[in-house]
C-alpha cells in the first residue's frame, strides 16, 4: 500500500490532537508515553504558523507517522534554514518505506521554497542510521546541550526534553550554521548519555544537509 503524506493546517485539530495522544506507539522504546494535546486556540495558533510546517504520512485509512519541520529565519543569507525538529513512524509500521516518504516530502517543499540548508538531531543508532541513509552527514564538534527555565534557573540535560522538543533550547546551535562537507561521512556519531532506545526521535547535531 501507496503511503501518502500531507500538510496539517488550519481546520485539523483533530488529527493533532490525536497524534498527541497516540505519541507512546510512535515514540521510542523507553521514553514518555502520550502527550496532553494543545488546547483549541493554541492548536488553531500552531496550525495557522507559516513557519512550522507538519505532515503526517498514512496507509489508507490509517495515520502512521509524523514529520515536524521549522522555517529557521536567519540574520544573514542564506535567509532560511530548515530544522527537521521532529519524526515518528508508528512501531507497527516500521521499516515500510513511511520515514523516507516523508523526508521526500520535506525535500521536494524546499525545493520549490529555495531552502538548501536543513539540521537535524540524532541521539540513536537507528535515527543517526536513517538520516545518514537519507543523506546527512554527521558534524566533527558535537555542541552541549544546556537548557534553563524562563526564569534563569539551569535544568539538567538529562531532565530536559531533548528529543526534538524543546525548540528554544536548541536555538543558539543553530545560529552558525556549519558547511556540509557531502552526501557521505565517515565521521562518528556521539550519543546522549541514555538509555539507547529504537526509533527515530534524536538529539545530537549533524551537518545539514543541502539539495
Amino acid at each position: 500500500m501507496e503511503t501518502t503524506c500531507r500538510l496539517l493546517r488550519p481546520g485539523d485539530e483533530a488529527t493533532l490532537g490525536l497524534l498527541a495522544r497516540e505519541d507512546g506507539g510512535i515514540d521510542v522504546e523507553g521514553r514518555a508515553g502520550d502527550h496532553l494535546p494543545l488546547e483549541r486556540g493554541e492548536a488553531r495558533d500552531y496550525l495557522q504558523d507559516s513557519g512550522v510546517l507538519h505532515r503526517v504520512a498514512s496507509l489508507g485509512e490509517r495515520l502512521v507517522g509524523f514529520l515536524l519541520c521549522h522555517v529557521l529565519a536567519k540574520r544573514s543569507r542564506p535567509a532560511r534554514q530548515f530544522l527537521l525538529y521532529e519524526i515518528g513512524v508508528h512501531e507497527a509500521t516500521r521499516r515500510q518505506e513511511v520515514g523516507r516518504a516523508l523526508v521526500q516530502a520535506m525535500r521536494n517543499w524546499m525545493a520549490e521554497q529555495g531552502i538548501q540548508d536543513i539540521w537535524v538531531l540524532a541521539d540513536n543508532r537507528e535515527a543517526a542510521a536513517f538520516y545518514r541513509a537519507c543523506g546527512f552527514a554527521a558534524a566533527p564538534e558535537q555542541p552541549t546541550l544546556m537548557t534553563a527555565d524562563c526564569w534563569g534557573r539551569r535544568r539538567s540535560p538529562a531532565m530536559a526534553p531533548v528529543a526534538g522538543r524543546d525548540l528554544a533550547a536548541l536555538a543558539g546551535w543553530i545560529a552558525t550554521p556549519m558547511k556540509s562537507e557531502g552526501r557521505r561521512s565517515a565521521d562518528g556519531v556521539r550519543h546522549a548519555p541514555r538509555k539507547p532506545g529504537r526509533g527515530l526521535r534524536s538529539s545530537w547535531m549533524t551537518r545539514p544537509w543541502r539539495l
